[in-house]
């Protein structure tokens, strides 16, 4: 019997071996393959979000630097009184990136568009606003507080209420505005056909009063720093160049037009000798007035000024008139039940104290650097005023005190050493997001 031999009994073994080798092989491939594709995706998806990052960021510069192209035209227009100086289209650079603004008029209505690019971000904004040039006082409010208002008793303002802190109202009727940069707190028997805005701090008002917060910063309180440094510099001509100030409680004194300087005080009796305008007193000390004022005077004094000592005749008027207290450390003082101004100017660089006057049916305006106080809360007081009151710090009237304001359509005209400001009003802003623009 003849037995096979097989000359390469392993052969069979080997490729069996060789066929399972390859299969681990091509399983080897595909997944370095897959991790290789999920590595570039990886890597293409983490460029993808910090090229959007970078975008997002720069799409919010841009936002902003289109917003700073808005507020430096508008702070152009303050400073140049409401007239653009610069071309309708212009550009400047401003931090990472520039802008571009592009200005229309149409009357009192400017129209300003900012386009800004920040690396390859656009952003475009537009605002509308309504230009008032030569105007005064700045706000268009009847009843302004640098500081806080408290009305305590009985009052009535026919117009808006702007104050920069605090407001306290108590059986107030407001037809108008309240608006706010401090805490707003209406008391019982307050009402108001307006809305009640605060920038800051909170309102506690009755539930059926509006409430929203202004786009837009509050107006900027009267700049009267022109006509303070023109009286005060009349002021020293007279405490060097005056002359002594007659008795005017014995005799009557007629300006024909002209300006008197005086080197220290004057005083005026009570129904005694008149001032005959028009014309100007200026004096370098205080200024007692008593009623006897015939046509238009301007009344500067370097100290304090006093307006009644008590009673004058009835319904006695002092009309186109202007009184300017330099003093910083006495108040001008207003005290007497039957003193009616019309179509007067008084201004007080420190507090002024108002114990009993009327302003009814008039175009007046009140302001002070200081404080101003209705009342002395002592006696029922009834103050009607019919024009504009402005306190550089608070407003006070006491729970004893009427305060009545409303608004006049026909304030006085600029005094002396006034210079006409700008009122800017913003009607409306729009972003216009990252659309396409061309100037």
């Amino acid at each position: 019997m003849k037995t096979s031999v097989s000359v390469c009994p392993g052969a069979p073994r080997l490729r069996a071996a060789g066929r399972r080798r390859g299969g681990i092989l091509m399983v080897v491939m595909v997944i370095v393959i897959a991790v290789c594709w999920l590595g570039a995706a990886l890597l293409s998806l983490g460029q993808f979000d910090g090229t959007t990052v970078v975008r997002q960021q720069q799409s919010q510069q841009a936002f902003w630097a289109a917003e700073g192209g808005l507020y430096n035209t508008i702070a152009q227009l303050r400073a140049d009184g409401g007239v653009l100086d610069s071309p309708p289209v212009y550009s400047n650079a401003l931090a990472a990136g520039a802008y571009t603004l592009v200005t229309a008029t149409n009357g009192p209505y400017y129209t300003l568009t900012s386009r800004a690019r920040v690396g390859q971000a656009y952003r475009t904004v537009t605002q509308t606003l309504y230009v008032l040039t030569n105007t005064w006082p700045n706000s268009g409010a009847v009843l302004i507080s640098g500081g806080n208002l408290t009305l305590a008793g009985v009052s009535s303002i026919n117009g808006d209420i702007l104050s920069y802190g605090n407001v306290g109202l108590t059986n107030t009727a407001v037809s108008g505005d309240i608006m706010a940069n401090g805490n707003v707190k209406i008391n019982v028997g307050t009402v108001s056909n307006g809305t009640v805005r605060v920038t800051a701090g909170h309102s506690v008002i009755p539930g059926s009063l509006p409430q929203s917060a202004p786009p837009d910063p509050l107006p900027e309180p009267t700049d009267w720093t022109a006509a303070r440094v023109t009286y005060s510099n009349m002021i020293a001509y007279a405490a060097s160049k005056g002359v002594t100030p007659p008795d005017l409680t014995k005799v009557s004194l007629s300006l024909g037009g002209g300006t008197n300087y005086y080197k220290g005080s004057i005083s005026q009796k009570n129904g005694g000798p008149s001032i005959f305008g028009p014309g100007a007193i200026v004096t370098s000390g205080d200024m007692s007035v008593l009623f006897s004022i015939v046509g238009s005077v301007t009344f500067i004094a370097g100290g304090k000024i006093q307006l009644g000592t008590g009673s004058a005749p009835a319904n006695f008027p002092i009309t186109n008139c202007t009184f300017f207290s330099g003093s910083t450390k006495n108040r001008m003082w207003l005290d007497c039940p039957n003193l009616h101004f019309h179509n007067c100017i008084l201004m007080s660089c420190q507090n002024l104290d108002a114990r009993q006057f009327d302003m009814t049916d008039d175009n007046s305006v009140l302001l002070a650097l200081g404080s101003m106080t209705f009342g002395d809360n002592t006696a029922t007081r009834i103050f009607h005023i019919q024009g504009r009151v402005e306190a550089g710090t608070t407003i006070t009237a006491d729970s004893k005190t009427s305060f009545t304001i409303g608004v006049s359509t026909n304030l006085p005209s600029l005094p002396p050493g006034f210079v006409g400001d700008v009122q800017i009003t913003s009607t409306q802003w729009v972003d216009l997001g990252s659309a396409p623009w061309t100037p």
